[in-house]
């Protein structure tokens, strides 16, 4: 869900070539966050990384969001064109398979990134055992 209702709007303010088309976007990107406490906390299971801070992803996105509404309609076009430029700085990363939205990893299932991964390995167990009891009767004579 966060990448539909979120990660999109993500991508489509990084795209705008508008200060009220980014604003709009980025406006639906800080209420999702809001509405879904993604405002604080970190997405990591075994250690705070800051790759993966939620809380200075949601404050990033914020300070984009208000640095948007400051920007006066008489303001210039090279003012304009250099904060749209900077919102797309700060939306986008550039990785081995092309560009991405920059956000915490692991962040679509968070705050539920604990129980996941416990799910994760206790059904690894089950997965475990079947396969050697398949193979231990593959021996058997029966």
């Amino acid at each position: 869900m966060f990448t539909i209702h979120c990660g999109g709007n993500m991508e489509r303010a990084s795209a705008a070539n508008s200060i009220d088309l980014a604003k709009q976007e980025m406006e639906i990107v800080v209420k999702y966050a809001e509405d879904n406490g993604l405002t604080t906390g970190n997405t990591s299971i075994l250690w705070n990384t800051p790759y993966n801070d939620v809380g200075f992803w949601y404050n990033n996105m914020k300070v984009s969001l208000e640095e948007l509404r400051s920007v006066k309609p008489e303001a210039s076009g090279l003012e304009k064109s250099n904060i749209l430029m900077k919102l797309r700085e700060t939306l986008l990363r550039q990785g081995d398979k092309g560009t991405d939205i920059m956000i915490p990893s692991g962040i679509s299932v968070f705050p539920h990134n604990i129980a996941y991964a416990v799910l994760g390995v206790f059904s690894l167990i089950p997965g475990i055992l079947g396969t050697i009891f398949f193979f231990r009767s593959l021996d058997s004579p029966y």
